[in-house]
């Protein structure tokens, strides 16, 4: 099943997926939180967590520990939060936010995770496209 369109659309599905499974979609967030921050996407499109199917359900915690599973190899994380928020986007989706105690360098950049311990501040610019390409790239080794 593919990604809803106009959310694949407003999240550059085409260009920022980086893994796709029956029910869900794994793609780099366009503004990174923090380095890694990525969206987790239904295929489908809903809003609620009472909709899931029992097929959607089943097949999250393999999703959710590929993506976490790629998250530490490439970037090696120390917590990570998810945030399903839905307040401009109506589909299901999590922003899923790497946590960072110290200072990582990571393409030719420092990222800090400035809010570190409390609760990240989404309210980012977008990152640039080669930035974002660069991270998925880098992430697709571990997927």
């Amino acid at each position: 099943m593919e990604l809803w369109k106009p959310f694949a659309e407003t999240f550059d599905a085409d260009n920022l997926t980086l893994f796709r499974t029956t029910h869900w979609t794994v793609l780099v967030r366009k503004a990174q939180v923090t380095l890694g921050t990525l969206v987790l996407a239904a295929n489908r499109n809903f809003i609620s967590a009472s909709e899931f199917t029992q097929d959607e359900l089943l097949e999250l915690p393999q999703v959710v520990g590929r993506l976490e599973s790629a998250l530490a190899e490439a970037f090696a994380y120390d917590k990570i939060n998810y945030l399903t928020l839905m307040m401009a986007d109506r589909h299901y989706h999590s922003h899923v936010v790497p946590r960072y105690e110290s200072v990582r360098v990571f393409g030719g950049l420092t990222w800090e995770d400035t809010d570190w311990p409390v609760p990240p501040s989404i309210g980012v610019p977008q990152s640039d496209d080669e930035t974002l390409a660069e991270i998925r790239d880098h992430m697709k080794q571990y997927v």
